[in-house]
């Protein structure tokens, strides 16, 4: 389980990555398809902090939000 706590409050969890992000899909946008969340999510941090948000995957596109200050913390449970 990996758990992904926001610095605005908002919590999401899943057993992998992608079923983290598709929480945050569900939580935070309108939009349905992933792709389309992930860059609408990229072009807000972006914004938000001045920084580019690079990214390959949901594992990595988690990492680069923790990297900017917008995530304040990931736990990983086995």
């Amino acid at each position: 389980m990996i758990r992904v706590q926001f610095r605005d409050g908002l919590a999401v969890q899943g057993e992998t990555y992608e079923d983290v992000v598709r929480g945050m899909l569900e939580k935070s946008f309108e939009k349905t398809d992933e792709k389309d969340v992930l860059e609408e999510m990229k072009n807000w941090a972006e914004a938000r902090t001045g920084q580019p948000i690079k990214f390959q995957d949901s594992e990595s596109f988690i990492e680069e939000l923790k990297r900017v200050n917008l995530i304040r913390s990931v736990e990983k449970e086995h």
